[in-house]
């Protein structure tokens, strides 16, 4: 199969047939998910995105991430 979107190949990483699924915990909401990836780390591009938002703002991922809420979206022209 090519490589790119769709492929068997992400990041230089070769992953067999999805026979495998891994639960992780989602790194911001807190609910397992369903992966085929052992490194998946959210749920949802939501997700994904409030994390890439904290982790910008503060460094590192929550420590407790249950119940928290992304944060707020801040203008253009107030930043």
């Amino acid at each position: 199969m090519a490589k790119g979107w769709g492929g068997p190949v992400r990041q230089g990483k070769t992953y067999g047939e999805n026979t495998l699924r891994y639960f992780p915990v989602c790194l911001w909401c807190g609910r397992f998910f369903p992966a085929a990836r052992p490194e998946a780390q959210t749920c949802k591009v939501a997700c994904r995105v409030a994390l890439a938002r904290y982790r910008k703002k503060h460094g590192q991922p929550p420590m407790f991430p249950f119940g928290v809420q992304p944060d707020a979206k801040v203008r253009r022209d107030q930043r």
